[in-house]
């Protein structure tokens, strides 16, 4: 996998849960229009490639029509699940190959409220 497909792959993913157009999967929708995502420090360290193949689909979701961005943070030292927070992070788990994204709805408003996404780190990728 290369750096392109690794773009796509990660683009595709966030714009899959920041977008309400119906293309293939409708998940839902979000509660504002600002999304946070957090990176953790440990699978996108200063310097890291991966780190900043981040920022360039974080960068190129803001040249689409919506109305719609994300505010990328970085150095998250304690991700996980279902804790109200959206992050990326990897994993040694293979079940995880090449990616998933995890999501979960407000019970009340019925509109998401975290996605995180979970790459497979031994995957052969190319930044």
């Amino acid at each position: 996998m290369n750096i392109k497909h690794l773009h796509f792959l990660s683009a595709t993913l966030l714009l899959s849960h920041l977008v309400t157009a119906h293309a293939y999967t409708y998940i839902g929708e979000w509660s504002g229009n600002n999304i946070v995502i957090r990176a953790a420090s440990g699978s996108f360290p200063p310097g890291n490639p991966y780190r900043t193949a981040l920022g360039t689909v974080v960068s190129h979701i803001y040249n689409n029509p919506s109305e719609a961005w994300i505010t990328q943070n970085y150095n998250d030292t304690s991700v996980g699940f279902n804790n109200d927070q959206s992050e990326i992070w990897a994993s040694a788990d293979s079940s995880y190959s090449p990616a998933v994204t995890f999501t979960w709805k407000s019970w009340w408003t019925g509109k998401l409220v975290e996605a995180d996404v979970v790459f497979y780190a031994y995957g052969n990728y190319t930044p």
